[in-house]
């Protein structure tokens, strides 16, 4: 069974992973992608995410059925932090001003947190 999903893509994708590349090859134009070039693209990740999650997990089944529920509830991870990881992140959250935080943040999170304010609001 299919499900038709329909999305609006932004003119054009930094790549966050090739920071050091030259500032040209770091953003692709989106114009001229089709539906069947996104599919692809989404097959292409999901492929690299669950491959990934396999071979560096060391073939745990318990790391990849995890993995793939995830996938599966439409999260891209579940990670969850603990101990010194989390205290460490919770330090690296205080530090950040409201701008830095602005930068971090997808238009998607940032919307989110918009309706949490004014959810608060009221």
């Amino acid at each position: 069974m299919s499900k038709q999903i329909t999305i609006t893509l932004p003119d054009m994708i930094e790549i966050n992973s090739a920071k050091d590349a030259p500032a040209r090859l770091r953003t692709v134009l989106t114009a001229n992608w089709t539906p069947e070039f996104v599919l692809d693209l989404v097959e292409f990740g999901l492929g690299e995410r669950l491959g990934n999650v396999w071979s560096v997990g060391k073939k745990n089944i318990e790391k990849m059925t995890q993995a793939h529920e995830t996938m599966e509830k439409g999260e891209w991870q579940t990670r969850q932090r603990t101990g010194a990881s989390a205290q460490k992140f919770d330090e690296g959250i205080k530090k950040l001003n409201a701008v830095a935080l602005f930068n971090k943040l997808s238009p998607e999170q940032l919307s989110a947190l918009a309706a949490m304010i004014n959810a608060d609001q009221k």
